[in-house]
Parts: C-alpha cells; structure tokens; sequence
C-alpha cells in the first residue's frame, strides 16, 4: 500500500483514501472537497465503527457493532430507534444459547440492553419482528414474550425463515421511540 503524492500536492494511496495535513486519513466519497456536506456514514474496514461517530450524517445517530460487522446495532433519527435483529447469544460467553427458550430470552434481553443504550426502554416499543426458524414455536414464543410485557404490547409480526445467523432458532428488530 505505498503511497504517492498527487499533482495539487495532496497524498493519495490506491484505494483513493486521502491524507490530510493532520495525518489523518478520509475518502474522496465520503466528503464533497468544496462543501462540508457528508455521505453515508462507511469505514473502509469492513463495517461502521467510532468514524461515524465524528462524522454522522446530520439527524443520525449510529451504535456502532464490533467493527468486522458491516452494519450498526441501531440507528437513531427524529427520536425513532430502528434496532438490528438480536439472536440469542450469551453476552459473557459470546456462545449461542442452546435451547429454543434460552436463544429467546437471550435476544429478547439484547434488544432490551440496546434500548437502554439508545435511551429508551421496552415500553416505548413501537413494532418487534420476530424470525423464527421453525413457526413450531409460535406458541412457546408467545409465552415467553408475553412475560416481558406488563398490559401494552407493542404491533408485532412473527416469520418463519429458511435460516437465521449461527444457526440460531431467533431472531428479534424492533422499532422504538426514545423514552
């Protein structure tokens, strides 16, 4: 990845990132040179990262995933928070849930952790989608989802899927508002 020095005097390297005079590095497409308007929020690793958080589109905010994962856990915008799907994966063990019931309730609290990151809780829930990879469990799944809500529930729909993420048996997004 060596480097060369552009005609006007500006570094340039083969994936058409620029260096500025401070070191620090920007693509061409993310920043239109004669105005300060910025484009998508995309980090040339491979997925959003802390980037975004200095250089977020006006009215989006971003909670970034590890950084090997093209996308965010939320976004926020106009007090809507749009929440990626949450499997069922243990947050001390980083390891999949083992049964049907585990896997819920593990995703169930993922997507209650992220709103509490966002600024909301599970009572400002607008819509939850629920992917399940065998609609056999429809009715386990409603058991269980009804222990996490008091009286209000929020719209709701529940597929089944061919396959979801590690070979995991649920997957819950939801739609939120911040508290």
């Amino acid at each position: 990845n060596k480097d060369w020095k552009n005609k006007d005097g500006e570094w340039k390297n083969k994936n058409g990132r620029w260096k500025n005079k401070d070191g620090s590095w920007e693509n061409k497409d993310w920043k239109n040179k004669n105005s300060k308007q910025e484009k998508y929020d995309y980090n040339l690793n491979g997925g959003f990262s802390t980037w975004q958080n200095k250089h977020k589109k006006p009215g989006i905010e971003y909670i970034a995933a590890p950084a090997h994962l093209p996308f965010s856990k939320a976004t926020i915008h106009n007090e809507i928070i749009y929440i990626s799907g949450q499997i069922g994966v243990d947050p001390v063990t980083r390891k999949l849930a083992d049964s049907f019931e585990s896997q819920f309730n593990a995703a169930m609290l993922g997507l209650i952790r992220l709103l509490e990151e966002s600024g909301s809780d599970i009572n400002h829930l607008l819509k939850v989608t629920i992917f399940l990879e065998d609609l056999g469990n429809y009715k386990k799944m409603n058991v269980l989802y009804k222990e996490f809500f008091e009286n209000k529930f929020p719209a709701r729909s529940a597929v089944q899927v061919a396959a979801l993420p590690l070979g995991a048996k649920v997957e819950i997004e939801a739609i939120a508002v911040k508290a």
